[in-house]
C-alpha cells in the first residue's frame, strides 16, 4: 500500500518537474469527485476554484476605530552611530558565512581585524 503512494508521488513530482510530461487531466477532480475529462473543463474548474477563493465574503466592520498614536516617542538614538554599536554590532555576526557583496569581507575579517577595522566602518 506505501510503495503505491510513492509510485504516485514519484510519478506526479516527475510530470510537475517536466521529466515526464502527461497531458491527462484525470488527476485534478472536481469538488464531487468526478473526472474532468477535458482541457476546457480543466480551465473552468481552475476558474472556479479560484473566484471561489479569492471573493471571499468577509465581516469586516468598516467603522472600527483608528489605532490610536503612541503617547510618548521612543527613546531613539536618531545621532551618528558610535564605534560601540558597530563593536555590539560585529560581535554578535556568526563565523562561516559567506561574505556580502560590499567587497567580499567575511564576518572573520570584521571580528578579527580589531579597533583599526572599526574606525574604518
Amino acid at each position: 500500500m506505501t510503495s503505491n503512494h510513492l509510485r504516485t508521488t514519484w510519478s506526479l513530482i516527475d510530470e510537475i518537474s517536466g521529466k515526464r510530461t502527461s497531458y491527462s487531466t484525470s488527476k485534478i477532480k472536481r469538488k464531487d469527485g468526478t473526472k474532468i475529462n477535458s482541457t476546457n473543463e480543466l480551465m473552468h474548474e481552475w476558474k472556479t476554484y479560484f473566484e471561489e477563493l479569492l471573493n471571499v465574503k468577509t465581516n469586516i466592520n468598516l467603522n472600527t476605530q483608528a489605532i490610536p498614536p503612541a503617547p510618548e516617542d521612543l527613546p531613539i538614538n536618531q545621532g551618528p552611530i558610535t564605534i560601540n554599536e558597530v563593536e555590539q554590532a560585529i560581535k554578535q555576526l556568526k563565523d562561516g558565512k559567506s561574505p556580502g557583496i560590499d567587497y567580499s569581507i567575511t564576518p572573520e575579517v570584521l571580528k578579527y581585524g580589531g579597533r583599526w577595522i572599526m574606525n574604518q566602518l
